[in-house]
């Protein structure tokens, strides 16, 4: 679990204002992060990603790669990000 906000807040949040939400946590490898996100989210029909952004340094992110940037290049969705 996060710490924070607890999903369940954030769907009762987005539903007084209109908005039906569902919210499912998932755990995946390290290594396949963006593909599994596409991928779950094309079975499910979404129309929309909500994720936290978070960056390491530019040459950290060079050598090990980082979800933020692969995704925003390979997603098919709209991406709703928040640092």
């Amino acid at each position: 679990m996060h710490e924070g906000t607890h999903t369940s807040e954030l769907v009762a949040f987005l539903g007084r204002h209109g908005v039906v939400a569902a919210a499912k946590e998932i755990t995946l490898p390290a290594h396949r992060v963006t593909n599994d996100l596409l991928e779950h989210a094309r079975e499910i029909g979404a129309d929309l990603l909500v994720m936290g952004a978070y960056g390491h340094s530019r040459i950290l992110e060079f050598v090990l790669g980082g979800t933020t940037p692969d995704l925003l290049e390979r997603t098919n969705i709209p991406v709703l990000m928040s640092r």
